[in-house]
């Protein structure tokens, strides 16, 4: 029975809701427990209160219980026991306590009315979150120091090394990233009561047994110094001195491995070609080969997102300042580089900052850079990358895990590339549907449960605990490579790239695509219009995202791009089609101009008309002619890009060029179809290489023929499973 003025569906609404809170704080719970978050317990703290709030007295209690059995069935199946740290106990007492105290407060105020009940409850809340934050930063689970550690030459380089709270006393191995982005941050108050800086990655790695060093590479983030170019000699050559130092360290067992993502991902494989007899095992995530072609210039056009914002970053890093596009809470937030422990922490810091001033910067730097040889203070500029090691990347015989995603930049070429030019029986490729790192799923079929990124560990320990700690956990039995099949859901597995040699060749002809050489020849006209894109959310982008900037990579629909370009489509397919590899053009192309940029992109198109992404292939027309003698083995034509080798495209004569596309695995499903898209520019990722816009001719027929070459996966490919699911044994 209801009271007057009460609707009838009020209490039943109210017993909804309640129950909703309460899912999602088991569902909350149990991620805290399974990633080892204690942070996230006082999020389900609030949903928690609002759930006893709302389901009253006897439903509290049902809903406490639950809760409770959920986090215990979390840490079961976390490592088989109850496998919660006291840290985490600590704060399932705190978030526990404060959720009693907000119900009781909601309680004791709500016979004065809901606007008083709600905000006090909320309060409590509050100020419990507060206090958790101090405890958490007076208590963490992970013991960081920093130190200066100093170079031969007087440099010193600001060295973080992170072990157990409580550390045992037994030396262990050691993981190190050397880093271009801050070694470690500080965030204001009261930022700093309720966020950590720590990551996730490192308190697992120091839960599997390892210590962490993280160190800000000569120049950057505190250490002392000033940087001519990326990578230079001197840079270089401090990697194997940090190892020296760390391996001289009582918490140091003498073994060492190294990782990390991006730049520290290719500072990790040049301490691999050092030759140090420490170092046993490297695992670079999102890395390089050739920071010309696979970054700043790919194809010899100038990838803006490096040129210019990578090198705005980095300048505003290195003055200690917040990048740019850093929101305002952002800014508001962060205090810039954590500086060395002890009483001058602080004045070395701003003296290191100041060192740091008489660095090159990156963007201004590159104002007249086109070609590989042209030169910054008397070197060219992307002589540091490792394909500039190509003897040693040959005869190095370290284990090496890469990891990569295939809209990753062209990060995942240079993972292929790394395995066409080694030797190395010991090196695994694992690429995945992500971009440059932090990205979730980037399968344009939309989000599926075998896509998850989960956390990087997750792929480096297993690999980590074969090669460091000597853990029988079968890792030498892996597949070779590991890759996800876009659009189709399921992970596959191969011992050699491609695949398989089977290709499909399909030729261009007026609108089509078509599986036989056209008979008649005929040509058809392109007019480059100079704000043709493929949108600001690329794979290019995704090389340069600051955290909490930028949108999430993905292409969407391209009906309305793909319609204003010189588009081939095939008919629908029979049955599904599934590729794996680098899919190549043959083009007979006329233009107006003798330069230009060519942009092709691989698209599928739906029965329904959805225009999706695949992959591209870019050139700049005047660098298209391929290396007589490359300077390295790859899936398709190589090219110099040096500047004496530039050869400007015959006004009003087709010209054969040869185009290899980014690698990639992707499914056609039956009735898609298979669509070539051509460019002359992508306003919003590459510079144009001339002022005026070409009109281009695309020709074809039998003695000019015009063709796309998709390689495909095996009929019968293998499948695999990831590594969470092969090594229930392997440290978590």
């Amino acid at each position: 029975m209801t009271t007057a003025g009460t609707p009838r569906n009020l209490p039943a609404a109210r017993e909804l809701l309640g129950i909703a809170l309460m899912a999602m704080t088991g569902w909350l719970v149990f991620g805290a427990v399974q990633a080892g978050r204690p942070d996230r317990y006082f999020l389900a703290a609030l949903l928690l209160a609002g759930a006893l709030a709302l389901l009253g007295r006897r439903g509290g209690i049902v809903t406490t219980f639950l809760i409770i059995a959920t986090a215990v069935i979390a840490a079961f199946a976390r490592a088989g026991s109850m496998a919660v740290a006291p840290s985490e106990l600590l704060v399932v007492a705190v978030a526990g306590g404060a959720t009693l105290i907000a119900a009781g407060v909601f309680y004791a105020a709500r016979g004065k009315g809901w606007l008083l009940a709600a905000p006090a409850a909320l309060g409590v809340l509050v100020v419990a979150a507060l206090a958790f934050g101090a405890i958490r930063n007076a208590l963490p689970p992970v013991d960081n120091r920093s130190v200066y550690v100093e170079m031969d030459d007087g440099t010193r380089l600001a060295t973080d090394y992170r072990l157990p709270r409580g550390y045992d006393g037994i030396p262990r191995p050691t993981i190190i990233t050397y880093t271009r982005y801050h070694r470690s941050s500080r965030l204001r108050f009261p930022f700093n009561l309720i966020f950590s800086t720590e990551s996730g990655n490192t308190r697992r790695l120091i839960d599997a047994g390892y210590a962490v060093v993280v160190v800000d590479v000569r120049g950057a983030g505190a250490s002392f110094g000033s940087r001519p170019r990326e990578f230079f000699q001197r840079e270089v050559e401090d990697y194997p001195r940090i190892v020296d130092w760390v391996i001289a360290q009582p918490w140091s067992n003498g073994i060492v491995g190294a990782e990390g993502v991006s730049y520290g991902g290719t500072a990790a494989e040049l301490l691999m070609l050092r030759g140090h007899p420490a170092v046993k095992a490297i695992a670079g995530q999102y890395s390089l080969f050739d920071a010309y072609d696979d970054a700043a210039f790919p194809g010899g056009l100038e990838n803006t997102h490096i040129t210019t914002a990578w090198g705005q970053m980095l300048r505003a890093l290195d003055l200690n300042q917040p990048p740019p596009g850093v929101p305002w809470l952002g800014r508001l937030a962060w205090a810039g580089v954590r500086p060395v422990d002890g009483p001058d922490g602080e004045r070395l810091l701003a003296q290191a900052i100041e060192e740091h001033r008489r660095s090159y910067d990156f963007s201004d730097g590159l104002e007249d850079i086109e070609f590989r040889d042209d030169r910054l203070s008397g070197r060219a500029v992307f002589d540091g990358s490792p394909a500039s090691y190509l003897s040693a990347w040959k005869e190095n015989r370290t284990p090496l895990l890469l990891v990569s995603g295939w809209l990753d930049g062209a990060y995942q070429a240079s993972a292929f590339k790394k395995l066409a030019n080694s030797n190395n029986p010991d090196m695994y490729l694992l690429i995945g549907p992500w971009d440059h790192g932090p990205a979730t799923s980037i399968d344009p079929c939309g989000y599926r449960p075998n896509a998850r990124r989960g956390n990087r560990s997750s792929f480096t320990l297993p690999f980590y605990d074969h090669y460091l700690r000597d853990i029988p956990n079968g890792y030498e039995q892996q597949p070779r490579l590991r890759y996800y099949m876009l659009c189709g859901g399921e992970w596959h597995a191969s011992q050699t790239w491609p695949p398989s040699a089977e290709i499909r060749r399909l030729y261009l002809t007026g609108e089509a695509l078509v599986t036989t050489l056209p008979g008649n020849p005929g040509a058809r006209q392109h007019v480059v219009d100079s704000s043709e894109t493929s949108g600001p959310a690329s794979r290019w982008a995704s090389l340069v995202r600051v955290p909490g900037t930028g949108l999430p990579t993905g292409y969407g629909d391209r009906t309305g791009q793909s319609e204003q370009l010189a588009s081939f489509t095939s008919p629908p397919l029979q049955q599904a089609l599934e590729l794996a590899g680098h899919p190549h053009l043959k083009l007979n192309l006329e233009s107006s101009e003798p330069d230009g940029a060519l942009i092709a992109y691989l698209e599928d198109v739906a029965p329904d008309g959805t225009v999706r992404y695949v992959t591209e292939g870019v050139v700049r027309l005047g660098s298209r002619a391929a290396d007589p003698s490359p300077r390295y083995e790859d899936y398709g034509p190589v090219r110099s890009h040096l500047r004496a080798d530039f050869k400007a495209m015959p006004t009003g004569e087709p010209v054969p060029i040869e185009l290899g596309l980014l690698p990639v695995a992707y499914r056609f499903d039956a009735g898609h179809r298979i669509r070539l898209s051509l460019a002359g520019a992508d306003s919003d990722n590459f510079g144009a290489p001339t002022e005026k816009t070409p009109v281009y001719r695309i020709h074809w027929g039998p003695e000019r023929p015009s063709s796309l070459v998709l390689p495909l996966e095996k009929s019968d490919p293998t499948v695999w499973h990831r590594p969470e699911q092969e090594y229930p044994d392997a440290s978590r």
